[in-house]
């Protein structure tokens, strides 16, 4: 695996935790350098010590809360999830992510309203003190009606999923901008940051989409 921390990204229904599963679960019984990956996810954590992350994404998922609670739990939980993360990296494990910091602009600074600057301003100090951004973002972009198809076949359905029809497509409409803005924004606080973005076609059937974010990953 040549990129040291790639983190997935896209709109509910867009298949990219799908995707990240079925790699979790090819990779975990290998046991050549692939298996040295650590899959990870937010809210929450997959690392070890993630006790923290993971109580806080249960508030996340389980409560109804104003925007303000939601952006700060989510921070919350990514400024532990962080330490862990570099932690993997610093023992030369490769970390892949199911959402990272862009979620937080596009849903709760977007789409919730709070803004880009308040979002921003809650997680530069420990962006910038840990030194850590992906080095590959994979945004799965896929079309209103894809993921209304997908998230209605689904048996779990947490509340952000169950959002209206007008929350699901601004979260679309902004989603890549957004990466690409925040990218700019925060990788100029990284030392020598050369961050990658890559879009993948998510309308595709997954079998498709599945070998593409691999070949992208591992070859």
């Amino acid at each position: 695996m040549r990129t040291r921390f790639v983190a997935f990204e896209g709109s509910d229904g867009a298949g990219k935790t799908s995707v990240f599963n079925r790699l979790r679960n090819e990779f975990s019984v290998h046991s050549d350098v692939r298996g040295l990956t650590y899959f990870t996810r937010e809210p929450g954590s997959y690392m070890d010590n993630n006790e923290l992350e993971e109580k806080i994404r249960g508030l996340i998922i389980e409560y109804d809360m104003n925007a303000y609670s939601e952006a700060l739990l989510f921070a919350a939980s990514r400024a532990a999830h962080i330490e862990s993360i570099v932690s993997a990296l610093r023992k030369g494990r490769p970390v892949i992510t199911d959402r990272f910091i862009y979620s937080s602009f596009v849903y709760q600074g977007i789409a919730r309203g709070l803004g880009i600057d308040y979002i921003s301003d809650l997680h530069k100090p420990f962006i910038e003190e840990y030194q850590c951004m992906p080095d590959l973002t994979i945004y799965f972009d896929v079309s209103y009606e894809t993921s209304v198809y997908r998230r209605e076949l689904s048996n779990k359905v947490d509340r952000f999923e169950s959002m209206p029809e007008d929350f699901q497509k601004k979260i679309l409409s902004s989603y890549l901008p957004t990466i690409k803005h925040v990218d700019n924004l925060f990788g100029s606080l990284i030392e020598d940051y050369n961050g990658k973005i890559i879009v993948v076609d998510a309308n595709k059937p997954f079998e498709e989409v599945y070998a593409t974010v691999k070949k992208i990953i591992f070859e």
